[in-house]
């Protein structure tokens, strides 16, 4: 009897040490540094949206001041939904061969297009909405560098919801030496159709998408579990 009450008491000992959410799925570190890039971005672009300064001294017209200001009501502080778009470079290449006797892109202009793709797809669906949000979009757009996971994607870009009238689109590029460019940029979300079957079909093979929860987002956003 004594031996099972120190069995059961070393049992409960052992399950008190482990964490809690010990046997949960761990979040995926590269998500996770995008997720937290994108949204550090968000609250900085909110920020400049928000500011009457900011917005009086770059924006060039009062439609433009005005569409500002309603872009940075947010929220922009937890996403209810999100999708991610990984761009695979050798497929690109593929996609960009024109016939077969198509003279070959020279690394140099690859390396463009591949880098560039990214930044291209956000301001697409930014401009569904016409010139007027193109250029408040591009007035609080924001991005920097920084090494970030060691298995990012070379480019990516991420989409995050918050169930008001703006997305937060987030492009990615990470180069050979492992640093990562990300570039943010509010969108209608509406007009977001970055998830859309025509752009997976221009894309073809070129792309993956993932649908991401509010859940592995609230994970990726603590770099936490989920359950």
């Amino acid at each position: 009897m004594k031996k099972l009450c120190l069995l059961l008491a070393l049992c409960l000992t052992v399950l008190c040490a482990l964490p809690m959410g010990a046997g949960a799925e761990a979040a995926d570190p590269a998500l996770s540094a995008m997720v937290q890039r994108a949204l550090k971005l968000a609250d900085i672009m909110q920020e400049c949206a928000q500011s009457e300064a900011y917005c009086s001294l770059y924006a060039g017209s009062a439609e433009i001041g005005a569409l500002c200001a309603a872009m940075g009501e947010g929220p922009y502080d937890a996403p209810v939904s999100g999708a991610l778009l990984t761009l695979s470079p050798a497929a690109m290449d593929r996609l960009l061969q024109i016939g077969d006797s198509a003279p070959a892109l020279s690394e140099g202009i690859r390396q463009k297009i591949n880098a560039s793709l990214p930044v291209t797809l956000c301001t697409m669906q930014v401009s569904r909405a016409g010139a007027v949000a193109l250029a408040a979009s591009a007035m609080l757009s924001c991005g920097d560098c920084a090494v970030m996971a060691a298995d990012m994607p070379q480019a990516a870009v991420l989409s995050l919801s918050f169930g008001g009238a703006y997305d937060v689109l987030c492009a990615f590029y990470t180069n050979e030496s492992g640093v990562t460019q990300a570039n943010a940029y509010l969108v209608a979300a509406e007009n977001n159709m970055l998830s859309s079957p025509e752009l997976a079909e221009l894309l073809d093979d070129a792309a993956t998408l993932r649908a991401l929860t509010a859940a592995e987002l609230s994970a990726a956003q603590a770099g936490g579990l989920s359950q």
